[in-house]
């Protein structure tokens, strides 16, 4: 059991991205998912906006063409991520980069 003081601590790890958040739970024997919590309690006691109340906000000011646009975008993005790897950048400076274990 990690004090509240630890768990800050491998929550601005996580935050940081020191290292992935599946390393990170292996090196402190926790569940992935105490990470992901921990990093997120992190973001907001540092005043950081939680990605799912900014963009609920957006998605309610979108159109239906917007939100499909964005609903394909995601869609490719899980396909890339179940095939192992993310694209970073755009256009010539597209670069295609594996995900670390």
């Amino acid at each position: 059991m990690y004090s509240k003081e630890e768990k800050r601590a491998i929550g601005k790890e996580a935050y940081d991205k020191v290292d992935t958040l599946a390393n990170l739970a292996r090196k402190y024997s926790v569940p992935y998912q105490s990470v992901l919590n921990w990093r997120a309690a992190y973001a907001k006691s540092i005043g950081e906006v939680s990605l799912k109340s900014a963009s609920s906000k957006r998605y309610e000011e979108m159109n239906e063409a917007e939100l499909r646009a964005e609903l394909l975008k995601r869609d490719i993005e899980n396909a890339r991520l179940k095939k192992g790897y993310v694209v970073k950048g755009g256009g010539k400076k597209k670069v295609y980069d594996t995900i670390p274990d």
